[in-house]
């Protein structure tokens, strides 16, 4: 019999490390602490949804966004009682079929996170170090956590929710890390832009140097030269793959899909709703998979997955075919050689792809 509780640090203050936060407060033992460490000061919003513009949207409907899997309308909840300031500021509000912005969704963790430590009775089982964690030592009977400030924290258990690590190396010309609020303020509106990648972080980039009235030209390219698809309105229609019935070979697991789209009629839109109803059981088909099936995943379907599954709102998708149309966004196959610096200009080789996409 434990004489005190478990003290459990959560490195990684982003959506998941804030919302494990909130569903440990609330199933685990009331003397249990929990620390939540966090180098950026603002918790719960992570990289995906600090960003300050708001052209940048979720890829999914508000409907589905709720951040509690009993509550499916939360996040709807939220909006109606929370109604954000728009453009010219007006006050927006949204419906289950609106793409928000991912700046309002951040605001929506925050304030999950923020309800949650000021219901807290009696002494407060929730802390916020807002501090970088540096090293992680094994004491033998568990760990301790030593952040960037020089303090250290003892505790039973930690989790790892440190998302993406944002790329390193900036160099004149050259742009390693996208997500950087201060990434593209330096580029000089007739300046042409090369964008290696072509998923939803070229996009929101793209969108990004239109706002700021880029009118240079803009190359993306990638291996395969794959965009992510627009979302459309679609009937949903029931999960029909659970784990416990799906096969356990990626062949196998793409041709019961396939299947299942064909089932759906002719429709173009169709195979929407089909990869929709994965959404429940998509973890649990991860996980159900050999860890060799994973490789063949990531090797071979994934780029296909990212693109069906991880869609454009529609508006977005708008913007992004209209700069395409005009000849200022080209995407393209290729790899991305050497870069070298010639003055003002960055001389990138561009590599040719072969085979099919």
């Amino acid at each position: 019999m434990r004489a005190h509780g478990r003290k459990i640090a959560i490195i990684g203050g982003g959506f998941s490390g804030s919302l494990l936060a909130v569903q440990l407060l609330r199933s685990t033992s009331p003397s249990d602490n929990i620390m939540l460490i966090e180098r950026n000061a603002a918790f719960g919003r992570g990289v995906a949804y600090a960003t300050g513009n708001d052209s940048h949207l979720l890829n999914v409907r508000a409907g589905n966004m709720s951040a509690f899997s009993g509550r499916p309308d939360h996040f709807l909840e939220w909006l109606q009682h929370h109604p954000q300031p728009g453009s010219g500021g007006m006050v927006t509000t949204a419906d289950r079929l609106t793409f928000v912005s991912r700046r309002i969704y951040g605001t929506y963790i925050q304030d999950i996170l923020t309800s949650e430590i000021a219901g807290q009775s009696g002494a407060p089982r929730l802390g916020l170090v807002a501090d970088e964690a540096v090293t992680l030592h094994d004491t033998g009977g568990g760990f301790r956590v030593e952040v960037a400030g020089g303090r250290q924290y003892d505790a039973d258990i930690v989790v790892l929710a440190v998302g993406n690590f944002p790329p390193e190396g900036d160099e004149p010309g050259y742009i390693a890390n996208p997500w950087d609020p201060q990434a593209l303020t330096g580029i000089r509106q007739e300046s042409a832009v090369l964008l290696v990648g072509t998923g939803l972080t070229m996009i929101d980039t793209v969108i990004s140097l239109l706002d700021q009235n880029h009118a240079g030209p803009i190359l993306a390219i990638s291996r395969r030269g794959l965009l992510p698809r627009t979302h459309a309105a679609v009937t949903a229609i029931k999960p029909f793959l659970p784990a416990a019935a799906a096969p356990r070979t990626v062949p196998a697991l793409m041709r019961r899909i396939r299947q299942e789209v064909d089932r759906a009629g002719a429709d173009e839109h169709r195979w929407r709703a089909v990869i929709d109803s994965l959404r429940p059981d998509t973890r649990d088909l991860w996980i159900s998979l050999p860890p060799a099936e994973k490789r063949r995943f990531l090797r071979h379907v994934r780029p296909w997955w990212d693109v069906h599954r991880h869609r454009m709102a529609p508006s977005v998708a708008a913007r992004i075919e209209a700069a395409r149309s005009t000849g200022q966004l080209t995407i393209r196959r290729a790899r991305l050689g050497r870069l070298v610096r010639k003055g003002q200009l960055v001389d990138a080789e561009l590599l040719p792809v072969f085979g099919a996409p």
